[in-house]
């Protein structure tokens, strides 16, 4: 197949520091909905309208991102990676040691 994720191309937005290439990117998303208005899971590089999985949230929370990234509502106005935490190592939680 010839489809594209549009996680791939969120994250590739968010691990950028370059404005314009989210904003080409945030366009790009924006009009791969293939007139639905919500994000797939893939979508067929020459057309659209053609995806797989009709509504997928993991891409739409992935695109809120992307968007609130470019805002000041963003702290720093930067996404930024969150250190990940080994939940063995926290203190209580089911998971600590």
């Amino acid at each position: 197949k010839n489809n594209i994720w549009p996680m791939s191309l969120a994250i590739q937005a968010l691990s950028s520091d370059d404005v314009k290439e989210k904003l080409r990117l945030v366009q790009k998303l924006t009009s791969a909905t293939g007139g639905t208005g919500w994000m797939h899971e893939s979508f067929d590089v020459s057309n659209p309208k053609k995806f797989t999985r009709s509504w997928f949230c993991w891409a739409d929370s992935l695109y809120a991102e992307l968007v609130m990234s470019l805002t000041k509502a963003c702290p720093s106005n930067k996404y930024h990676v969150m250190k990940w935490n080994d939940p063995k190592t926290l203190p209580g939680g089911k998971y600590a040691a």
